[in-house]
């Protein structure tokens, strides 16, 4: 024996049941009514006190760390390394383990979001978490995230199939039908047979089976390897209601599970043989009738005749990925983050306006665009930078109109109406700065290479830099806190830049600086 004793001065007990009624002097340990801490997780009688531990005050807790970082000048990717890294990593442990309140991923993002941008959003949402080479920042998405974390239960479920801990998952898989048949369903949103088993469990079935996309039914034997019950591609409407899929328990317990179940014949199911599989014939009728409605989109393809009566072994657990196989067990929570995101990701609209603006064809692709403007752009600030041209975001006399926070959208110089192009290009102050640039470096840049980039590293650096450098003139030009004309401003910035790329070992970039300063 090892000798250890409880100490009963520091042991609490939490009574399980409907009405747990308690008895203070029970083996003479502390029976509290509040919630208690186990393995950092809060559990109590009172819902509404185990939300306030468990997510309020570890929310409250991230608005603080957010607030200190809120006036240090960050750029949007510094912004979401601090999101990533310090505020939603607070809360990864209570998604884990509980049940996710309603108004949590609402509350979050409205928190995040107003950290980024502190005041309406200006790219959407569903932009902004793409990753960079797509036109995203890979800002976290609340609501994938803790679905994938949600969904990764299943893998965790499967590889400790024998684990005591795991009694409870496959209960209340049986609960539901046949062992494992809930991971085979392609449903994406709770329906009935779900609200029969706890939430926690609830939310990983709905996560999981929404993280895969159902293989397309494009012949007769995807068909029948498709299963019939919680299928998002096997539904009715009834009435002026959203399409319902199919879970009749009477069919499932009598091992019809798949299409190839059904006996068809003549392109038709056959309802002897579904009357004699039936171990209760009550109300079978119209359940048949329901299944044959499902099936109707799919009709033209019931060209086998007598389908195999019975059910083979279950095929094994798997998601498709970019038309990769993969095998659940061992999936982490990243994988179920990807196909989650991929379903949400929208490509950012502005790709539409500058294929109309450079008269590119649809089929033009903005990778390229991304990864020499963004991703290979070595300064944080210069990137962000081009972003915000490419997203249509960058503050000028048109932008700061659209905000209401100017009443003119006229250029100050020359009162033309300043769009972004305009600040950066177009206006007549600038072009004897493209010039000279032009003459310099041996090369022709147009409003095009501004936004869409050259595809050369080096000479896309230089060119934001010099966009950069009249952005920032434009702006202390506007606050009278320069009285420099724009040549002279951009030769001291550029070189107090140089000296800057000098110890970084920058030598390339240099040496284009010093031929651009030598001709400003």
């Amino acid at each position: 024996m090892s000798g250890l004793n409880l100490n009963v001065s520091k042991t609490e007990g939490f009574l399980l049941g409907n009405n747990p009624i308690i008895d203070s002097s029970l083996y003479d340990i502390n029976w509290p009514d509040k919630p208690i801490r186990c393995l950092g997780i809060y559990i109590g009688y009172n819902k509404d006190d185990i939300i306030k531990k468990n997510w309020d005050e570890k929310i409250e807790k991230m608005v603080h760390t957010l607030n200190a970082w809120k006036y240090r000048n960050l750029t949007l990717l510094g912004k979401i390394l601090i999101i990533k890294s310090l505020a939603i990593s607070q809360l990864i442990f209570s998604a884990t383990n509980t049940a996710i309140p309603s108004t949590v991923v609402s509350e979050i993002n409205k928190i995040l979001y107003k950290f980024i941008w502190n005041s309406n959003d200006k790219i959407k949402r569903n932009t902004l978490i793409g990753l960079k080479s797509d036109g995203g920042l890979q800002m976290i998405d609340t609501q994938s995230l803790f679905e994938a974390i949600k969904a990764a239960w299943v893998t965790r479920i499967i590889d400790a199939s024998q684990a005591n801990w795991n009694i409870l998952s496959k209960l209340y898989m049986e609960k539901l039908g046949s062992p494992s048949l809930i991971l085979y369903m392609t449903f994406n949103k709770v329906f009935s047979p779900l609200l029969t088993i706890p939430d926690f469990y609830r939310e990983v079935f709905v996560a999981y089976n929404k993280s895969k996309l159902p293989p397309l039914i494009h012949n007769a034997d995807t068909l029948l390897n498709q299963v019939i019950w919680g299928n998002r591609q096997l539904t009715i409407r009834k009435g002026r209601q959203t399409s319902s899929m199919l879970y009749f328990r009477n069919w499932i317990d009598s091992n019809i599970i798949w299409v190839k179940d059904l006996k068809i014949a003549n392109g038709k199911i056959d309802q002897q043989y579904i009357y004699s599989k039936l171990t209760r014939k009550a109300n079978w009728f119209s359940e048949y009738m329901q299944v044959m409605k499902a099936l109707q989109p799919y009709k033209h393809m019931f060209i086998v005749d007598n389908i195999p009566q019975a059910l083979h072994d279950m095929p094994s657990l798997s998601i498709c990925e970019n038309e990769t196989i993969h095998e659940i067990g061992g999936l982490k929570t990243k994988f179920f983050y990807k196909l989650l995101l991929s379903q949400k990701f929208e490509k950012p609209h502005m790709e539409m306006k500058w294929r109309d603006t450079f008269n590119l064809g649809p089929e033009t692709e903005f990778t390229r665009t991304y990864h020499s403007k963004i991703i290979t752009i070595r300064e944080t600030k210069l990137s962000e930078f081009n972003y915000k041209i490419l997203n249509g975001i960058l503050p000028c006399a048109t932008n700061l109109m659209r905000w209401k926070i100017e009443t003119s959208n006229k250029c100050w110089f020359c009162q033309d109406i300043e769009s972004m192009l305009h600040l950066l290009f177009y206006c007549p102050k600038n072009k004897i700065v493209w010039d000279r640039l032009n003459a310099s470096l041996s090369c022709n840049i147009t409003a095009r290479e501004i936004v869409l980039g050259t595809h050369v590293v080096n000479l896309d650096f230089v060119i934001t830099l010099i966009c950069y450098t009249i952005f920032k003139h434009w702006l202390i030009t506007r606050s009278g806190e320069t009285n420099l004309n724009l040549q002279s401003f951009i030769r001291i910035d550029l070189a107090k830049k140089k000296s800057i790329y000098s110890v970084l070992g920058w030598n390339k970039i240099v040496s284009m600086i010093n031929k651009v300063i030598a001709r400003l």
